[in-house]
């Protein structure tokens, strides 16, 4: 499975969560997969979606065994689905990709290299 992000923003935070500030790299590389106009892609319905990762992770498997749709689109952990107050709904979601799917052949990708401020590192 490729765990990818609708926007780099996004793709970023998940991996920040996940170092430490001070040992960040200098530089980050970013991948662009293009899927094909008719690609299937399935969005988990945010209501569906429940707080149990162990629940999320069965789901996931499950999905990607079936291989019925090249991408399944999840919301983020990090940004929630809907902001409070007024439920401001936001377009940035997490896409499993399927890489056992059938369309993966035609998926293009693109690599590009890019570096963050500083301050993301605690130093200015």
């Amino acid at each position: 499975m490729v765990y990818s992000a609708t926007h780099l923003s996004l793709a970023l935070l998940e991996q920040l969560v996940h170092l430490n500030p001070v040992e960040l790299p200098d530089a980050f590389r970013a991948f662009a997969i293009t899927l094909p106009d008719n690609a299937d892609l399935e969005v988990a319905s945010v209501a569906a979606v429940p707080a149990d990762r162990e629940a999320c992770r069965r789901y996931g498997d499950d999905w990607a065994a079936s291989r019925r749709s090249a991408g399944l689109i999840v919301p983020s952990a990090i940004i929630p689905a809907l902001l409070e107050p007024g439920e401001i709904a936001i377009a940035e979601r997490n896409i499993l990709l399927n890489p056992m799917h059938p369309s993966a052949r035609t998926w293009r990708v693109t690599e590009t290299s890019f570096s963050i401020d500083a301050r993301l590192k605690g130093t200015r």
